[in-house]
């Protein structure tokens, strides 16, 4: 019997991008994967609902689909199924929410077919009370991936993927869990620690209150881990993180910050940053602004509040003109920090993982582009000779690139 053949196209986060290729392994059996949808008899279409942009442009792709083919079988799944069926529907796309593979912590992966870099997703879920947020609505049933089984999926991983970026919904619940008072994290990361592997590994997105003291110091003995955390920051006006409903404020953010730096010698930081929230004045934008200059990124994600949530704060909306001036200033404001970071990078060795065209991140997230021709996948270090625009062009060290290691990702 002819097996079907589907394509999944991804939208949204990283743990997004980690269930797609847990569906793909899981209906593998039944079909074949194909790398372009007009070869396809399905397309799945992931879908994203975290903000209404990202519901739009996961509508005007299956529009597009059934556009170029007529009579291709679509079906929409995912997070912005739940609340938004029925655009789905119109836009010509039958609508699946529940799959059950995505909710079961035993699921998992060997590899991420597609990347050079391996997610791995060990928690679902969040019990958060965030006024704009709707994840922990579509984000359900609740689920974390015990410490011993994150960490043998990693190991699997290492196999194939040269760095492994750990996700989930809400670290912080992840940190909560468990009977030790250090929560599952404190566990994990030191399974991760004493893993006798070579890979490196980072973390997608983490929360200030996952910054602790103990688990700062585990990273700090762990030379597989890439010091660089992504932070959801939002703002950094303590009023607006309290009418956002955020579980810190500006003193905890700063303190965790200063104490990671103080542990992790040379850690990098990029963060979340949204701008138009209800009630957010020039003041509390310009608060924002300082907090980047006085904590430089080496990347930004700046995007507009959305009311996806329907948190009925229209009183105090921000005009959308005012909302597209603040994320050009954030833009510019992070641009000519990280600008400052890539010129400071210059005769600096690096280990780079090459992805694209000899293109590829550093260890603190910066992106590097190598002269000359290595295999993809396999660690480099190299040397940086110069930048050329929002890019550091580097050169291999002689000798370099982790020869000894190569066996182990091939």
């Amino acid at each position: 019997m002819r097996k079907f053949k589907f394509y999944i196209k991804n939208f949204g986060c990283k743990v997004n991008q980690y269930d797609g290729r847990v569906l793909g392994s899981s209906i593998s059996y039944y079909g074949d994967s194909v790398e372009n949808p007009s070869r396809a008899d399905v397309v799945i279409v992931n879908t994203c609902g975290v903000t209404q942009p990202a519901v739009t442009k996961a509508c005007r792709y299956i529009k597009k689909m059934k556009e170029e083919f007529p009579g291709k079988e679509i079906l929409a799944v995912g997070c912005a199924v739940k609340n938004n069926r029925n655009i789905f529907e119109v836009a010509g796309a039958e609508t699946a929410y529940g799959f059950k593979i995505f909710n079961r912590p035993e699921s998992g992966l060997d590899r991420f077919h597609g990347h050079t870099r391996g997610f791995l997703k060990i928690q679902q879920g969040c019990f958060g009370s965030c006024s704009y947020c709707i994840v922990r609505d579509l984000k359900k049933p609740f689920y974390v991936k015990p410490p011993a089984q994150a960490a043998a999926e990693m190991v699997r991983m290492s196999a194939v993927h040269p760095e492994i970026v750990v996700c989930g919904t809400n670290l912080a619940f992840y940190s909560r869990a468990g009977g030790n008072k250090g929560g599952l994290l404190e566990e994990l990361l030191g399974r991760i620690r004493d893993l006798p592997y070579s890979f490196r590994w980072r973390f997608s997105s983490i929360p200030p209150a996952c910054l602790s003291i103990k688990n700062l110091n585990i990273l700090k003995q762990d030379g597989k881990f890439c010091r660089h955390f992504h932070i959801p920051v939002q703002s950094a006006s303590s009023k607006i993180l309290k009418k956002m409903k955020r579980p810190y404020s500006l003193k905890f953010l700063e303190g965790r910050m200063q104490e990671t730096s103080e542990v992790l010698e040379n850690v990098v930081f990029s963060y979340d940053i949204m701008v138009g929230f209800p009630g957010e004045t020039e003041e509390d934008f310009s608060m924002t602004l300082g907090f980047l200059k006085k904590y430089p990124p080496v990347r930004v994600h700046v995007f507009r509040y959305s009311d996806v949530r329907k948190a009925g704060l229209d009183s105090e909306k921000v005009s959308e003109k005012i909302k597209r001036r603040r994320m050009e200033e954030v833009k510019k404001v992070s641009g000519d920090l990280i600008d400052k970071k890539l010129a400071d990078s210059v005769g600096k060795i690096k280990e780079v993982i090459p992805e694209n065209n000899m293109t590829g991140y550093s260890e603190d997230y910066l992106p590097v582009s190598i002269s000359g021709t290595r295999p993809s996948d396999v660690p480099v270090s190299v040397v940086v000779t110069s930048v050329k625009g929002k890019n550091l062009i580097a050169k291999p060290l002689d000798g370099s690139g982790f020869e000894k290691n190569v066996n182990m990702y091939y």
